[in-house]
């Protein structure tokens, strides 16, 4: 009970009883009685058995096994406190309000059958649950910017040095100067047209891939135009007295300027983007609201479809856990540490929370002078919204999270029991007893690999995309095809 509301309603009740007008008091004793009532029922709420849980909807012959993180056998399942979830309480570290939890299946029955999860939170715990799925840059995102020059000649150009005519140009100097239509001397370079007007980040010349380049090139129309003259020569090589225009390397030459334009590169960041999220949003959205205002109990399910009928590849496109990323503050390329690593979902979430504003620039052509700009360090590592596992926070009235479940698919090379002792662990790939199962790189009979459908680890690791294979936060050294996926996943 509300000690101060209780003393309230007996001061109105000894008031009325010593007034003559006790009839007068029985709207403001119901009142009271009534908010009494209310904030009684509050307080008086037993949160001992309530929570939020999830659970995997799979068929039970299939290998798919939900728990808690760090342990074998506990359900994943956050208790409330005793009081319920409170904003001013949640710590993303704090195991108390957030939790980590792992869907554990063998690689195959990921890939042919993809998965199906439910969300249940019991009533009096979140007047909103925000459900935000995994998502990741599949390509590198950016924005080319660029001068090129397109040049053509006049007709003795044309005629005397046709090699440097009609061609596309990074650089093409002299000409206009002080407002003369030409001036004399001239320099090309990089006389590579495919280069000079290539969006570096639209990679639609492959069938199915998209355009993510949301720059512009901006094209400098000139014409190469003879200035000098030079002598006529007879037969005999005399000079004649008559001359001709002269558009020789030696000679006098320049630009006349044209008309330009800007030829802009029609890509979007979105297309870039990756993910179960974008069959639950559109792409520019990263996140699902439920609106539980009156407190209920709530039970949303989510179903992803298998990567096989994506013709994907791998299992990347549902399986986001990784023992590289488990945690974001160690080396983990030496012998044994996955043994006693620990898995550190709350430096994970750094990953989004952290790069808002992302973004690396290049000189190309080494002139001083911006030539793209990137916008990601690695497929989690965006200036734009990504989401490196899936996440269920349960909101307050003001937007801010009491409670999370961080959600984390991990595949299995080979088969595993229930009772494996490594479901508890980042990984078993050094282990010093027994066939790893988890993480298998090696073959049987052979030549036939046990790691059949390729996972993050697999990608990271082929590809270098971290130093000493630490999930850094920040990739200083990378460019745009290195370190991303161009091709199925």
């Amino acid at each position: 009970m509300n000690k101060g509301k209780d003393m309230k309603l007996v001061h109105i009740l000894i008031i009325c009883l010593l007034s003559s007008f006790f009839v007068g008091c029985n709207e403001e004793i119901a009142d009271e009685i009534k908010n009494t009532s209310d904030i009684s029922g509050k307080n008086d709420i037993d949160f001992e058995n309530k929570s939020i849980r999830l659970v995997h909807k799979m068929r039970n012959e299939l290998s798919f096994y939900m728990h808690k993180e760090g342990t074998i056998d506990q359900a994943c399942e956050l208790s409330a406190p005793a009081l319920g979830f409170n904003a001013e309480d949640y710590r993303k570290s704090d195991k108390n309000y957030a939790i980590d939890c792992v869907l554990e299946a063998q690689e195959l029955d990921l890939y042919f059958q993809g998965v199906e999860f439910e969300v249940q939170v019991d009533d009096f715990l979140c007047e909103y649950v925000r459900y935000k799925p995994f998502r990741f840059m599949q390509f590198q995102p950016g924005s080319t910017v660029r001068t090129v020059y397109n040049v053509s000649c006049d007709s003795v150009c044309a005629d005397q040095r046709p090699a440097d005519c009609d061609k596309t140009y990074l650089t093409a100097n002299g000409g206009i100067d002080d407002g003369d239509p030409f001036v004399s001397g001239v320099t090309f370079t990089d006389a590579d047209g495919d280069a000079a007007t290539t969006c570096n980040y639209d990679y639609s010349d492959t069938t199915g891939f998209p355009n993510c380049d949301e720059g512009t090139i901006n094209i400098i129309n000139r014409q190469l135009v003879a200035i000098g003259e030079k002598d006529i020569l007879d037969d005999d090589g005399n000079p004649t007295g008559e001359t001709e225009p002269d558009c020789s390397t030696d000679a006098d030459v320049g630009f006349r300027e044209q008309a330009s334009s800007r030829n802009k590169c029609g890509g979007d960041h979105l297309n870039c983007l990756e993910g179960p999220a974008l069959q639950d949003l559109d792409p520019e959205l990263s996140s699902l609201i439920f609106d539980n205002i009156e407190l209920n109990e709530l039970t949303e399910e989510f179903s992803y479809e298998a990567p096989i009928n994506r013709e994907d590849g791998t299992n990347r496109y549902l399986a986001n856990y990784s023992r590289i990323c488990s945690s974001t503050t160690s080396d983990k390329n030496a012998d044994g540490v996955y043994e006693n690593l620990l898995f550190k979902g709350f430096e994970v979430e750094g990953f989004r929370n952290t790069a808002g504003s992302l973004t690396e620039t290049y000189d190309d052509n080494g002139d001083g002078l911006t030539d793209r700009i990137s916008f990601a360090s690695s497929s989690f590592r965006s200036a734009y919204s990504t989401s490196p596992y899936y996440a269920f926070e349960c909101l307050d009235k003001a937007y801010d999270v009491k409670a999370q479940i961080r959600l984390f698919i991990r595949e299995w090379d080979r088969e595993f029991s229930e009772t494996n002792i490594y479901l508890s662990k980042v990984s078993d790939i050094d282990t010093s007893s027994g066939e790893p199962k988890m993480d298998n790189n090696d073959f049987y009979d052979t030549d036939m690999p046990w790691n059949d459908a390729g996972d993050w680890d697999d990608f990271y690791s082929t590809n270098n995309v971290f130093t000493n294979d630490r999930c850094e936060l920040e990739v200083t050294e990378h460019d745009q095809f290195n370190n991303f996926i161009r091709g199925s996943i």
